[in-house]
């Protein structure tokens, strides 16, 4: 799936409306609080859609790219 970002404006309006809503989500609750909270929304949105904010853009770019680098190094062999 790709990633969407969006500006932290309409990322934090998202997070703030379904919060709103958030009887109607199927989001785990807090395990301390028992409740949904911004911080549930933001990881549901992150793991199951793949929303993100777009302050974390370059990030996630550089540690993509960290991961095809590693994953393009030769194999090596140990051997006992």
């Amino acid at each position: 799936m790709l990633e969407t970002y969006l500006s932290q404006g309409d990322y934090n309006a998202t997070v703030a409306t379904l919060v709103r809503f958030r009887e109607l989500l199927a989001i785990e609750p807090n395990a301390i609080t028992g409740t949904v909270t911004d911080d549930e929304v933001k990881i549901a949105l992150g793991e199951r859609l793949n929303v993100w904010p777009e302050c974390i853009r370059e990030l996630a770019e550089s540690d993509n790219a960290d991961a095809v680098t590693f994953s393009q190094q030769p194999k090596t062999r140990i051997r006992n």
